[in-house]
């Protein structure tokens, strides 16, 4: 499944709502961690990315979610 389509299955469900680029869940549970990475751009300036990742708690609630019938 695409991040796209959890995102917006998830939205449905009010499990989370979109804050300008970001997606934010109603209640914070741990169920992401972020990493933050510093690259150079074009010019040699540092520039940051932020990579969202799923923890297992996170993972064990979409899997609950799914079989209690909040089918994704």
């Amino acid at each position: 499944m695409s991040a796209i389509y959890l995102n917006l299955k998830l939205h449905k469900l009010k499990v989370q709502y979109k804050s300008g680029e970001t997606w934010v869940f109603y209640q914070d549970k741990d169920y992401t961690k972020t990493k933050t990475y510093v690259f150079p751009d074009s010019l040699s300036d540092e520039r940051t990315h932020i990579q969202t990742y799923w923890t297992e708690s996170g993972r064990k609630f979409i899997h609950n979610l799914m079989q209690q019938g909040g089918t994704l």
